[in-house]
């Protein structure tokens, strides 16, 4: 409870020994003095620098200092955004890598896509080709080879019959002259 109190307090209450009324007082003298020498100055006045004469000492130095600092941080910003920088670049150039290997990879695809495409065509090509030529054999050459037969088996027997009659006009005429006479009609 005395600790909440102040120290005028403390001596309005009754003390029940001499030794703390000694002390109250002894500490009321020492509170007294304290405030007392906040009022003497500790320092002469030609001593301690006057407040004009310490402002004006130190206010041409502050501002450079500060600019000095607020340089340093600008610099140190700077080394910082160029390590940042630096550090875009870099990816930007693994970014930019990966993506002529991409475009690289697609191109390459699409090359093979185009050549399998090319491939796949000249196949059908040949694939038609082989089918046209086989069908132009069937429609074709086999009726060809049959007509062909045909024909050759026409002038064969057509030949047969021929030299049949010349052989029979020619034994008729060869009796005849041989003096047989019409023995029969050839």
């Amino acid at each position: 409870m005395s600790s909440h109190l102040s120290p005028s307090s403390a001596s309005l209450r009754p003390s029940k020994t001499a030794f703390s009324t000694r002390s109250s007082s002894s500490s009321r003298s020492s509170s007294s003095s304290s405030s007392s020498s906040s009022t003497i100055p500790l320092t002469p006045r030609a001593t301690s620098p006057t407040p004009s004469t310490e402002a004006t000492s130190t206010s041409p130095n502050q501002p450079e200092t500060a600019l000095s600092e607020a340089t340093q941080q600008f610099a140190r910003e700077i080394a910082k955004l160029e390590c940042e920088k630096a550090e875009l670049q870099r990816e930007k150039d693994k970014i930019q890598k990966e993506r002529d290997e991409l475009a690289s990879a697609c191109d390459k695809a699409n090359l093979a896509a185009k050549e399998k495409k090319v491939t796949d065509a000249e196949r059908q090509r040949k694939e038609m080709y082989e089918a046209i030529s086989v069908a132009a054999i069937i429609l074709f050459f086999i009726p060809g080879v049959f007509l062909a037969a045909t024909l050759l088996s026409a002038q064969w027997v057509a030949g047969v019959r021929i030299l049949m009659h010349v052989q029979q006009v020619v034994g008729c005429l060869s009796g005849r002259m041989m003096g047989e006479g019409m023995v029969g009609w050839c």
